[in-house]
């Protein structure tokens, strides 16, 4: 494990975030599994709780600035100030990624790949009637940013089925004895995706990597070497699976589909 802990230093702060109700309550989170959920309802607070540990332990983003500069966590940094991280090794190289971050992350590789394009033709016009030595040199490190670019992802990643292209993108960012944050993942995952996910994950665990994950997924929840915490009435509350309310739910719509539609008819 690479954190084995998160203690709230509390302060009496009358003002978002230390308002909510779940970091009002928050003493302390127990992460002895490699995998630590964190679920509940939309505004119960779980993604505020989860940006703050990313910002405590400065892990970069995906598709956005560092946790350091980006506008969207400036709250976020505020709570970070008053978490303490208990590490248990000195491994932590991950990332933080976020399920409208990941978009911007595929529109922003495009976007590089043609300024450097851009680049190259500017370059090539300056340097007509140069030598070819000169022009290789010149052409040397903006071919190389555009191939490292294409190649890590086998190409562009927003050419890919919005699934696809997040399975690539996270495949490849993956490192062993790595820590990661997500936060609702399968926002951009069928089910089937979802699935896929789970084998990355599984296999990064394996090879000594820590997930902290807050979802909505009933299948992603199912993951094992897990613990699940839900948000309930502003307390972290340690739950199994089989005992979480959007399980429950999802177990008795799919077993009673016609009467739920039907009630919906009434």
């Amino acid at each position: 494990m690479i954190v084995k802990g998160i203690r709230y230093l509390k302060k009496d702060i009358n003002k978002y975030p230390f308002n909510i109700d779940l970091i009002k309550n928050f003493e302390e989170l127990i992460l002895d599994k490699p995998i630590t959920f964190i679920v509940g309802e939309n505004a119960s607070g779980k993604s505020t709780l989860i940006e703050g540990i990313a910002c405590s332990l400065e892990l970069p983003t995906v598709g956005k600035e560092s946790v350091r500069y980006d506008k969207t966590l400036v709250e976020a940094r505020k709570l970070a100030k008053q978490l303490r991280i208990d590490k248990r090794s000195k491994g932590g190289h991950g990332f933080f990624m976020r399920s409208d971050d990941f978009i911007n992350f595929c529109r922003r590789q495009r976007e590089t790949v043609v300024e450097l394009n851009a680049d190259l033709n500017e370059l090539e016009k300056e340097f007509e009637g140069k030598s070819d030595y000169a022009k290789m040199l010149m052409r040397g490190p903006l071919v190389s940013s555009i191939n490292q670019l294409e190649n890590r992802y086998d190409g562009y990643l927003d050419t890919l089925s919005h699934g696809e292209s997040f399975l690539t993108l996270f495949k490849s960012r993956l490192v062993p004895n790595g820590i990661y944050i997500l936060d609702e993942p399968e926002v951009a995952l069928s089910p089937q995706n979802q699935y896929s996910l789970m084998a990355l994950i599984i296999d990064s665990i394996k090879e000594g990597s820590q997930f902290i994950i807050a979802t909505h997924s009933p299948i992603i929840q199912a993951l094992p070497y897990s613990n699940i915490y839900e948000v309930s009435n502003g307390f972290l509350k340690k739950m199994d699976y089989e005992d979480l309310e959007n399980v429950k739910f999802y177990k008795s719509f799919l077993e009673n589909h016609e009467r739920y539609v039907a009630y919906l008819e009434e």
